[in-house]
């Protein structure tokens, strides 16, 4: 009887089981093996060491995935765009859900939001502008050369341009030109950088590399001064070793920051055009500038902090790792300054002393960690675009 049982209990199993059998195995197997991608993790919590409660770092519904890992999507209040390859791609900021796709709108370079529902872009040689509430697309005006930067809006709700052959010109929201300069000398090369114009209430500095930083009157366009403190501040002169401008020009009410290819961010007055300070950087460029503070990596482990209003020092941190990132501030919180370091800790100092006030470990590695308006995302070379929950014990 034993064995009549057992050979049919095994049939059985052989023929309706295996099935079942396998999925368990390979479900054991998975279970066990770690991700190449840390983002394909559902979830992440992490013990917060002031609180002590645990809290969800990233979720599933927080993660996007682009074709392009070069560079990092256009992030908005409302909307992102995916514009680095053939077709512009919209999303949703809130839920990341895909909201929609224009084919064949690949951007010369990168969009600019209007304000949170319009965005502006450059395409088949028009300055194009697209109601991202109502998915509807206008072209403003008919461009006379290809772009050397994106569309820069200024506080007056003007637009500006800067072209590559030396002009540039300002537009109103309907796409009517209200002046055109012919900017002071030329570009003798030119290599794509995150570079963008800065503005304040009276003025427009914009700057071409290799040549000087021109001042322009918001209004009319007339240069005001040009200055050659820039391509001046350590250049060698040849064409090879033309100084590149490697971030957005940023201002204070008395100086304009302009950060260079060569370790360095300059600061120059804003009322005569002469270089006032240089802050010296080190090797990966670290540097973040807000209205009250420039804060600088001047070493491999030093973080030191100026004031924007007077460029006196105001202190300087040591941190404990080699190459740590300036991640950034959220609006909703700018006393607190996030860091990234190289152990993949998330560290929160306050951002007017450089006290270390906590640190937060978790599993995303390799990842370009950054602030947008209020929230923090990190992307990767899989491109993989993460929103994360910052703890709120992490904040003021």
């Amino acid at each position: 009887m034993t064995s009549v049982f057992h050979s049919s209990w095994s049939a059985r199993l052989s023929r309706s089981s295996i099935p079942l059998i396998c999925s368990f195995l390979l479900w054991g197997c998975r279970a066990g093996q770690t991700p190449a991608d840390p983002a394909s993790a559902t979830s992440e919590t992490i013990e917060a060491p002031i609180s002590g409660k645990k809290v969800v770092l990233a979720t599933f519904s927080d993660r996007l995935l682009f074709k392009s890992a070069q560079h990092r999507p256009l992030i908005g209040q409302k909307y992102i765009v995916d514009y680095r390859h053939s077709d512009l791609t919209i999303y949703d900021s809130a839920s990341l859900e895909l909201l929609k796709i224009f084919p064949k709108m690949a951007c010369t370079q990168s969009p600019t939001f209007l304000d949170d529902h319009t965005l502006l872009l450059s395409h088949n040689q028009n300055l194009v502008a697209i109601d991202l509430d109502e998915m509807e697309i206008s072209t403003l005006a008919h461009l006379d050369a290809p772009l050397m930067t994106a569309p820069f809006v200024t506080d007056k709700n003007t637009i500006v341009l800067q072209y590559m052959n030396n002009i540039a010109q300002c537009f109103d929201l309907d796409g009517h030109s209200l002046w055109k300069t012919m900017l002071p000398y030329s570009a003798s090369y030119y290599k794509q950088t995150t570079y963008a114009p800065c503005c304040d209430e009276t003025s427009v500095y914009l700057a071409y590399p290799g040549g000087p930083l021109v001042k322009l009157n918001q209004k009319t366009g007339l240069v005001e001064w040009h200055s050659g403190a820039i391509a001046d501040a350590g250049h060698g002169g040849a064409t090879f070793t033309v100084k590149q401008l490697v971030a957005p020009l940023a201002q204070s009410d008395s100086w304009i920051f302009a950060k260079t290819s060569e370790h360095e961010c300059l600061c120059i007055n804003k009322s005569t055009g002469k270089l006032d300070k240089t802050v010296t950087l080190s090797e990966r460029d670290q540097s973040y500038i807000t209205d009250s503070y420039l804060y600088a990596m001047t070493s491999a482990t030093t973080l030191t902090c100026y004031d924007t209003q007077s460029l006196e020092f105001v202190w300087e941190q040591e941190l404990p790792y080699a190459h740590t990132t300036i991640v950034g501030q959220t609006e909703r919180d700018p006393t607190t300054l996030f860091l990234w370091d190289t152990q993949n800790k998330l560290l929160a100092l306050d951002a007017q002393t450089g006290e270390l006030t906590q640190t937060q470990s978790h599993k995303l590695q390799a990842f370009d960690i950054f602030t947008q308006h209020d929230d923090l995302y990190a992307f990767n070379a899989h491109g993989t675009l993460i929103k994360l929950n910052i703890p709120s014990s992490m904040t003021s």
